[in-house]
């Protein structure tokens, strides 16, 4: 944009375009907008902002502060920040992924090993190939995907489009009347014509982290670096949002690798005819959860200082309780009616259950994730165990239930049976606010966090030591980290799809507050209304329920949908041998562009290649590597050799790919021909 079109802008022109704009492809930020203009025009709400223009320039002034915004030429202004931008002399980048590198004898190892026997077996050949070159090639100047913080007028984002041709932009304003004034300065039509845009204006934190979610997700190819701009400090708070989003991508909370098992493992179970338990949602269920106060036990700090409390009065409710607090129960001798167990993994969680006599808990219902690592499923042999599906669904009307972490997958299965008087003790979802411990002294994976500002960076990319403020239960304000913020947004989500309304929820914890529930300290808890329960006659009740509600073999429609998945998992394969057969690239662009499009026909699940497991295992596989291929091709295509790089990388990514589909094919004939 020249200084002469700046003069010449027609305001009201601009405006209708957009508003024509986003009322065709963002009706929600459309409707906001139009009641927004409704509240002036009725005197129900004071305009603060009004767009001026000041001889040469516009500028936005501010009538309660009576300050202008800019304060200087807002053209000038935003033509420099976008010069900083092009120039990196402003390093505001995004790196949406973890860096690893193997050494020799791990490449070694790759070379004999089966695809999925380690967590990064398959990407190794492919990071390790790009790790060779990359160094001695010139830094990548091209700017695809960027995030703007703030928009006042726009400027910059019309700067941005004009110079670097970027593919995606995320827009994010965090005030709506703000965003109007751009809307007679910028044309974001224009803009969508070569760039995709996804808007989060005036958005609550959940909302923003899923816009943020898609933002990654889409065009992830160009995820190599993202690039973004902090206009305002207002939109200063949405940078560490955008950063929890970054380090909760399910490539990094849930690999290929874990979504391959949590394929696999289900047939195991299966095959050893466990029973699997429907979750499916049915807001008429049965059950004798309805007829007791139900008490949930997870791991947070709030347990263990209450648990004199729980010991006295364990006996006046049906207890559900996280397999993680095991140990702690066995030391004070407290019984769950229910124990639940989510994770996968088998060295870690094998030392919950050290130095307990596992005989103590026999008289509980056992309920296991269909992730669970065998081996865990062994400690309670005598047990009644029901397996619950997680990712992968074989029964296909009973149902799923994962989540972050286990806590709110106990929560979420009350709900679904139909519990009408929830008690939640342990589900803090943030730190202790005296000792900023993440969990119950003792739990192996309790951190006492130290120095909590001083460690507060956007860039870091550890769940654990990303934090946040949030609103407490018992005080105003506590603590959290993006994992534990994680979990209480499941709880959230849970209790808006499954809470009925003659449902009661106390929360018992020193903690995050968590909507819907109300706060209650345990010592203002009238337990004298309380029966004690009767566990033998609740042990034998939740048996019956839950075999009612069970299956241990396919019927005719799941397997038809199981030998469905196959076929379509051939069809993924030929796609991808199709590509791989390609060997006579005279541009780099073109493989891109080929390499592109194969990603998008192998992770969708559309007519042939409708194989929803596999489908996944490829999405978390090619997010975590794509942008290796795109990345080392693009900062090589002047080079000479770029074609040899083309050639070497189509064959590696290729390769790894059919090995992928090859070892799901295996294990699903595996299991196919024992039924």
């Amino acid at each position: 944009m020249s200084k002469d079109n700046l003069k010449t802008i027609d305001v009201g022109k601009t405006y209708n375009e957009n508003m024509q704009f986003l009322q065709e492809e963002h009706q929600k930020i459309y409707n906001q907008i139009r009641f927004f203009e409704s509240q002036l025009t009725s005197s129900e709400r004071t305009q603060r902002y009004e767009l001026k223009y000041l001889k040469t320039h516009f500028d936005v002034y501010d009538n309660t502060s009576e300050n202008f915004l800019y304060n200087q030429n807002s053209y000038e202004y935003s033509q420099s920040l976008v010069e900083q931008i092009s120039n990196d002399t402003v390093k505001n980048k995004f790196q949406p992924y973890q860096t690893h590198n193997f050494d020799s004898s791990f490449m070694d190892s790759v070379q004999r090993e089966d695809i999925m026997a380690k967590n990064f077996t398959a990407i190794a050949p492919l990071v390790d190939y790009t790790d060779k070159y990359i160094h001695a090639l010139p830094r990548n100047k091209n700017i695809h995907k960027f995030i703007f913080f703030g928009t006042a007028l726009g400027f910059q984002i019309q700067e941005m489009n004009e110079q670097h041709n970027c593919k995606v932009f995320l827009i994010c304003e965090p005030n709506l009347e703000l965003f109007r004034l751009s809307l007679f300065t910028v044309n974001y039509k224009e803009i969508s014509q070569k760039t995709d845009i996804l808007f989060s204006i005036a958005d609550e934190e959940l909302l923003f982290q899923e816009k943020c979610a898609r933002f990654l997700i889409h065009k992830y190819i160009l995820n190599h670096d993202i690039h973004y701009n902090l206009f305002s400090l207002t939109a200063a708070p949405l940078i560490k949002q955008f950063q929890s989003a970054v380090s909760l991508q399910s490539f990094i909370t849930f690999s290929y690798h874990r979504r391959f098992m949590a394929t696999k493992r289900p047939l195991e179970y299966m095959n050893s005819e466990f029973d699997f338990l429907n979750v499916s949602e049915d807001k008429s269920r049965v059950s004798v959860l309805s007829n007791k106060p139900i008490l949930i036990l997870a791991a947070g700090p709030s347990l263990l200082k209450n648990i004199q409390w729980l010991k006295d009065n364990a006996d006046k409710f049906i207890i559900i309780s996280i397999s993680a607090n095991l140990k702690l129960l066995y030391k004070h001798k407290i019984k769950p009616d229910i124990i639940i167990h989510l994770d996968s993994e088998k060295e870690v969680n094998l030392n919950n259950f050290e130095e307990i006599d596992m005989n103590y808990f026999s008289d509980a219902m056992v309920l296991l994730s269909s992730l669970t690592h065998m081996a865990i499923a062994e400690k309670f042999a005598n047990n009644k165990i029901f397996m619950i599906q997680a990712f992968t669904v074989y029964f296909n009307k009973l149902g799923r239930l994962v989540s972050f972490s286990v806590g709110e997958v106990a929560y979420a299965f009350a709900l679904l049976y139909n519990a009408k008087e929830i008690y939640l003790l342990g589900l803090d979802f943030a730190l202790d606010p005296t000792t900023n411990e993440s969990h119950s002294s003792g739990h192996q994976h309790n951190v006492a966090h130290k120095d909590i500002k001083n460690t507060n960076k956007h860039d870091d990319l550890n769940l654990q030591y990303n934090f946040h403020k949030i609103k407490g239960n018992f005080v105003e304000e506590i603590n959290t980290t993006s994992i534990l913020y994680a979990s209480l947004c499941e709880f959230d989500i849970f209790t808006h799809r499954f809470k009925q309304d003659d449902t009661k929820i106390h929360n018992l914890s020193n903690g995050a507050y968590l909507g819907n529930t109300k706060a209650l300290q345990v010592e203002n808890l009238d337990l004298d209304c309380f029966t004690v329960v009767n566990k033998t006659v609740l042990k034998e009740q939740l048996h019956d329920e839950f075999l009612k509600n069970s299956k241990n073999s396919l019927d005719k429609e799941d397997r038809l949908l199981l030998n469905r998945k196959v076929k379509n998992a051939k069809h993924i394969k030929q796609l991808i041998k199709l590509q791989l057969s390609k060997k006579s690239y005279k541009q780099s662009r073109v493989f891109l562009n080929d390499i592109s499009a194969l990603v998008e026909k192998i992770i969708k699940e559309e007519s042939k290649t409708n194989s929803e497991d596999l489908n996944k295992i490829l999405l978390e596989y090619t997010r975590l590597v794509s942008h290796y291929v795109y990345d080392l091709c693009e900062r090589s295509s002047n080079e000479e050799n770029v074609l040899v790089h083309v050639q070497n990388l189509n064959e590696l990514f290729c390769t790894q790919l059919v090995k992928i589909v090859d070892k799901y094919l295996e294990t699903m004939n595996e299991y196919l021909r024992t039924i």
